[in-house]
């Protein structure tokens, strides 16, 4: 056992040692660097522009968005307004209830599809570890992987299990590790800027919906809005106390649910070491973002054509900017893009730390995988050691994670060296070099002279 034990350390030190999925790629050196370094500059530029410009004033000109939040603002606005003017009346009951009936909706159906994201994500950790636990079903690695099967004298029960775990170890772990590597961090990065840059696009809206909420004048209740001859409805300003039933019932509603939305997707994303399937992961994210898109969805299946006119009817006054607050509503486009790469490398470098890559392949579970495909040489040859196929996932994992540790490797079957080519010497080069020149030129000249 001494022995055993003294292998397994001795393997385990040369494991993480030489891990081909610790080793980063010139990205991970210079990446950051450069993000960074983008920042300053954009920083710098729009300081530059604010000085240079003392005074600036941007006018803005806003509107309701076309949503279920948007016709939320409108039914508080302009029924607010009615009920000051008029009193209650049936028309602005009606409206008023069929509005929070749809919205009250709204978040029913947002609850009921983030339950399902969470069942999701709580699926995908319960399979994890249901794949990693067929690990402990074998003996230390260091006392099995290598032996013969031929001669090993065992039960058939046994042999049996052995083929059932072997079976979930390869076509589980050892498959998802092939499919890491710089190619997969590269698309996790991809992957993770898309969703950010969609929920940057709703935290956007929901900026747009306080600015267009808090800019606004305050006015009377009963002076807020008047119907033109157009069918324009002109805002001249919004009551203060309607401002905090917007803030209340629509915009701290929206920015909570996008904040939650973004950490769900960011942790399915980050931790999900489970699917490897590069179309899954886009696919996964695009249910994600359905999620947000449920409040246009309702908006254009149950709001009224009238409710509609209304909320593109509404002209609201323009948002003035100052100050550093123009500049940045004029040239922000650049500093924005640049703090997106900086939030999404940094969510990048959180998730492949080394202290997470390590858990991903162990050298106890590189020992019970390489164990299992040396059984499966066995299981193949019906007692007798044969070659695996190119394309089995044990070939591909021996290739993959086993050779750059410098361990070797079984041939494969239909595999074919590729002949290696002798270099010519080099006077031989030479004389190859001068007879290309030389055809070159004859060539051209036959075509100049039949010109």
């Amino acid at each position: 056992m001494t022995l055993v034990n003294e292998t397994s350390s001795n393997w385990e030190k040369r494991f993480y040692e030489g891990n081909p999925l610790l080793e980063g790629t010139i990205w991970s050196h210079i990446g950051m660097p450069l993000v960074i370094a983008s920042v300053v500059i954009g920083l710098f530029l729009l300081t530059a522009v604010h000085f240079s410009k003392p005074g600036h004033v941007v006018e803005q000109q806003l509107s309701l968005p076309e949503n279920m939040y948007g016709d939320m603002c409108a039914t508080l606005i302009i029924s607010s307004t009615r009920l000051k003017r008029n009193g209650m009346s049936l028309d602005v009951c009606t409206q008023l209830i069929s509005s929070f009936a749809l919205y009250g909706l709204l978040f029913s159906v947002l609850y009921l599809l983030i339950g399902a994201a969470h069942h999701a994500i709580g699926e995908v950790q319960e399979d994890m570890e249901e794949r990693d636990a067929a690990f402990e079903k074998f003996r230390d690695p260091a006392i099995w992987q290598n032996q013969d099967w031929s001669i090993y004298p065992d039960t058939e029960w046994r042999r049996m299990s052995m083929v059932w775990f072997c079976h979930d170890v390869i076509y589980g772990k050892a498959k998802h590790v092939v499919e890491l590597g710089a190619d997969w961090n590269i698309f996790s990065w991809v992957v993770l800027f898309i969703w950010i840059s969609y929920m940057t696009a709703e935290m956007r809206s929901c900026l747009v919906l306080t600015i267009l909420t808090w800019s606004t004048k305050g006015v009377p209740m009963d002076a807020m809005v008047s119907m033109q001859q157009d069918d324009k409805i002109v805002m001249y300003g919004i009551n203060t106390k309607i401002k905090v039933a917007m803030t209340l019932v629509v915009i701290l509603p929206k920015f909570m649910m996008n904040v939650y939305v973004a950490i769900i997707g960011c942790q399915f994303l980050m931790f999900n070491d489970l699917e490897d399937e590069m179309q899954e992961i886009l696919l996964k994210t695009i249910e994600l973002a359905f999620i947000l898109e449920m409040d246009e969805l309702i908006y254009l299946a149950f709001v009224s054509s009238e409710q509609k006119e209304q909320v593109r009817a509404i002209e609201v006054p323009p948002a003035k900017f100052q100050g550093f607050s123009a500049v940045l509503a004029s040239f922000a486009e650049l500093p924005r893009f640049v703090m997106l790469l900086l939030l999404v490398s940094c969510l990048t470098l959180y998730m492949h730390r080394d202290s997470h890559e390590q858990k991903i392949l162990t050298a106890r579970q590189e020992g019970v995988i390489e164990g299992c495909c040396n059984f499966m040489q066995y299981l193949k040859g019906e007692g007798e050691k044969v070659a695996l196929a190119a394309g089995n996932p044990c070939s591909i994992f021996r290739e993959a994670i086993e050779e750059p540790l410098g361990l070797v490797i079984p041939p494969t079957e239909g595999y074919e060296q590729e002949p290696v080519e002798e270099p010519l010497p080099e006077y031989e080069t030479i004389i190859n070099w001068k007879d290309t020149l030389a055809g070159t030129l004859r060539s051209w000249l036959q075509i100049n002279l039949a010109r």
